[in-house]
């Protein structure tokens, strides 16, 4: 064997390992998005969730301003594995008024920045208390704001929602329909 067919065959091993490494091991998925309803107005910061009937992953999404959601399985939008689905729809508020929506698109609290001196306990106490509202040594008994679900409890569960989908090949927009009644 030449010197050039042993570069050659190197080569390919070497391609067919990085191809090898490459592959996805998750099974295919469909892009889904729809939009939500609630008696026939948009839903904006609700939690959509797809069940599989069959067991395996689930799919989820967050309804944007519009009331639109796009499915993610294995990373936000990139739709859900073809088959049967259960659906429950939620929008989970806060004692404070804020959706999970809005808190997911609030910048996180303002870090306190050093000027190079060391910090004292007090001090790290002080500006963790600021950020945060609270100290570390009152973890556990501040007070957790209140929340509650902002649409109609049946639709919190995959057995009672009434929400069922086929997720297909070219799946057309699947827009869900609450009622409040």
């Amino acid at each position: 064997m030449t010197m050039r067919h042993l570069c050659s065959l190197f080569s390919l091993a070497a391609l067919g390992l990085v191809a090898g490494c490459n592959s996805n091991s998750n099974p295919p998925t469909v892009p889904v998005s729809g939009t939500v309803k609630l008696d026939g107005k948009l839903v904006s910061g609700a939690s959509v969730m797809f069940h599989p009937t069959a067991g395996g992953q689930t799919a989820s999404a967050t309804t944007d301003a519009s009331g639109k959601y796009v499915l993610g399985t294995f990373a936000g939008g990139d739709g859900a594995i073809k088959g049967s689905y259960e659906v429950t729809v939620t929008k989970i508020e806060t004692e404070a008024g804020t959706s999970s929506y809005e808190l997911s698109n609030q910048a996180p609290p303002a870090e306190t920045k050093s000027d190079g001196k060391d910090q004292k306990l007090d001090d790290m106490y002080s500006a963790y208390g600021k950020a945060y509202k609270g100290t570390p040594k009152d973890a556990g008994k501040v007070k957790q704001p209140a929340s509650k679900n902002d649409l109609p409890t049946k639709y919190d569960q995959p057995k009672t929602s009434g929400l069922k989908f086929e997720v297909v090949d070219k799946c057309p927009p699947i827009d869900i329909e609450l009622k409040s009644k």
